[in-house]
């Protein structure tokens, strides 16, 4: 439960930070930054002992997890038809939790066949995989007149 909850301070000061930051960089390109940072923490926990260790490791890969989650939330709405906006994000929340979900089974059978560093490792490379995926996404400007992303 502990660092569960610093996962999640984590999160809650990475959204913040990220929400005050004025990048210049498109949002597309700040989608796939923050899955690759988040890639990182990740796979550190496969390789620290302790709980003060994986405690940070924790708090790190958080603080990715929110500016992640607001930049795919502003391209489901920058994407996706204005009569289909509430449909694009109830699909997008149910394949988060589905995905959410389906890592937790297949971690907890990563962890019985493979040993308990197996989960993070893997996760790590989805995220890092996910980040390449997203680098490829177009570079849509936007117009004038429009909210700027972050």
């Amino acid at each position: 439960g502990i660092l569960l909850a610093t996962n999640s301070f984590g999160s809650a000061l990475g959204g913040t930070l990220f929400g005050g930051l004025n990048l210049r960089a498109p949002l597309e390109r700040q989608f796939a930054a923050t899955l690759a940072i988040m890639s990182v923490p990740l796979a550190l926990h496969a390789f620290v002992d302790g709980p003060l260790a994986f405690g940070i490791a924790a708090f790190i890969a958080g603080a990715a997890i929110a500016p992640s989650i607001a930049c795919q939330s502003v391209l489901v709405s920058r994407l996706a038809p204005a009569r289909y906006a509430t449909e694009a994000f109830t699909w997008s929340s149910t394949f988060i939790v589905s995905g959410l979900g389906a890592g937790m089974a297949v971690g907890g059978w990563l962890s019985e066949t493979h040993g308990p560093n197996a989960p993070f490792v893997a996760g790590a490379v989805l995220v890092a995989a996910m980040a390449l995926l997203a680098r490829q996404l177009p570079v849509r400007r936007v117009a004038q007149g429009e909210p700027a992303p972050h």
